[in-house]
């Protein structure tokens, strides 16, 4: 009996461990009001289109686009770091009504981002201030 719990108290320990590791590798050390932080990358902040249509935010991992006209918001989404200078973006185009893929490649510094969809539909976005 006592070597069946001390099993059990093992596995949770070891299950402990492994996920203390996990998240030391997707978190900074505790923010303020003792929250966790994602780590930052080179994506982190405001980006628009060369046009200034589009405005759009990547903000720990959640990516947001608005139209700079109306305010109304055109896709929502989520993107994961592939790379130092590459991300995948996974986001609903709420004006298509459409679930899209894309693979973006950072470039001109971090300066702006080359984008290709699922569909092969290219865009790019450059960083705001």
């Amino acid at each position: 009996m006592l070597s069946r719990h001390m099993i059990k108290a093992g596995a949770f320990g070891a299950t402990l461990i492994a996920l203390t590791t996990l998240a030391g590798c997707v978190m900074d050390a505790p923010g303020g009001g003792g929250r966790f932080a994602m780590r930052s990358g080179p994506a982190e902040g405001n980006w628009g289109d060369p046009g200034g249509n589009i405005a759009a935010t990547f903000r720990n991992g959640s990516f947001t686009a608005v139209a700079t006209d109306t305010g109304n918001k055109s896709a929502q989404g989520s993107y994961n770091y592939t790379g130092s200078n590459s991300l995948s973006l996974d986001y609903l185009a709420i004006v298509r009504g459409e679930r899209i893929q894309a693979n973006c490649l950072l470039v001109a510094g971090s300066s702006s981002m080359n984008c290709t969809e699922n569909t092969g539909r290219q865009f790019s976005l450059v960083r705001r201030g």
